[in-house]
């Protein structure tokens, strides 16, 4: 069991990761009242893959901003691992997105002046991991996604597709019980795009990972287990449905669950109408994260 405050999530193998009912947003009051989701339910189970489309305006980029505990909703519930987000304060929904919840983002918001390597690891330092493990389980998770020599390089020497595979193990570095991808191949041209989806086809697969994505590319959505189309802060059940894959969540029990739970750099938004992407680092020195990070030589 794992405690987010004074509540507690349990191991999630077939159960729920995600259940969200009656979701509803609205802002403004009165005659400037804009309903930007509409009684959405959703659920995700583990190691499944959802992607989200929609015209813009249709509540894909509110949906993300609720999920992540960003922003309240004004009705319904968001449930993650089984404990209910709207009963949460806001240090304990901080707290939450912190250790359950990846974020992915089309701009990939790396530190320039850290290295591949420190960006992967700085989440861990900053939950107070012990900096040597902090970096060798970064510098695991840059080779899983194909980086293993390029860790000491910085943002600016890498690719846009490099940059984005950091970025991706940054987030799950944390071994989050949800991912959230936010036009992860927006950046990038289609055939680094394709890389970036297949890897992370290949990360939901292997690992169980639960993952939403929002896309435009209906190629890339394919990819996914099922599609949800959006239209109008409601989910569009008249658009035909793309065959399913099989679920991830069928695959063998012998697959190891996810355990060891830190905290993760916080991360904030400007309000709407401001893009989803528009986020930065809560952290008053990263090198300084780094360096004095309990068990570092350096804090040594």
């Amino acid at each position: 069991m794992r405690s987010v405050g004074t509540r507690w999530i349990g191991d999630i193998v077939d159960n729920a990761v995600l259940e969200v009912v009656g979701l509803t947003k609205a802002y403004g009051t009165g005659a400037t009242r804009v309903e930007a989701l509409r009684g959405i339910d959703l659920t995700l189970r583990r190691g499944e893959f959802v992607a989200v489309m929609g015209p813009s305006g249709s509540g894909k980029s509110s949906l993300l901003h609720l999920l992540a505990g960003l922003d309240r909703p004004t009705a319904g519930s968001i449930r993650i691992g089984g404990v209910d987000m709207a009963g949460m304060s806001e240090d304990e929904r901080a707290l939450l997105r912190r250790r359950q919840i990846g974020l992915m983002f089309q701009s990939f918001q790396l530190l320039d002046t850290l290295t591949a390597e420190e960006n992967v690891a700085l989440p861990l330092a900053i939950g107070g991991f012990p900096a040597d493990e902090a970096r060798q389980r970064a510098a695991r998770l840059l080779g899983a996604v194909g980086l293993a020599a390029r860790r000491p390089h910085r943002p600016h020497e890498l690719s846009g597709g490099e940059q984005q595979r950091v970025a991706i193990a940054r987030a799950l570095v944390v071994e989050p019980l949800l991912l959230l991808a936010d036009e992860p191949t927006g950046n990038l041209d289609s055939v680094q795009g394709d890389k970036i989806m297949a890897l992370l086809r290949q990360l939901v697969e292997e690992h169980r990972q639960t993952m939403l994505m929002v896309t435009h590319d209906a190629d890339h959505a394919a990819r996914a287990d099922r599609i949800i189309h959006l239209r109008d802060g409601r989910i569009d059940t008249n658009v035909r449905r793309v065959e399913e894959r099989e679920p991830a969540r069928s695959r063998p029990a012998d697959v190891p669950r996810v355990r060891h739970v830190v905290e993760c750099v916080e991360w904030s938004v400007e309000p709407p109408p401001c893009s989803f992407n528009a986020v930065s680092f809560v952290a008053p020195c990263a090198g300084d994260a780094l360096e004095h990070a309990p068990g570092s030589r350096e804090a040594a």
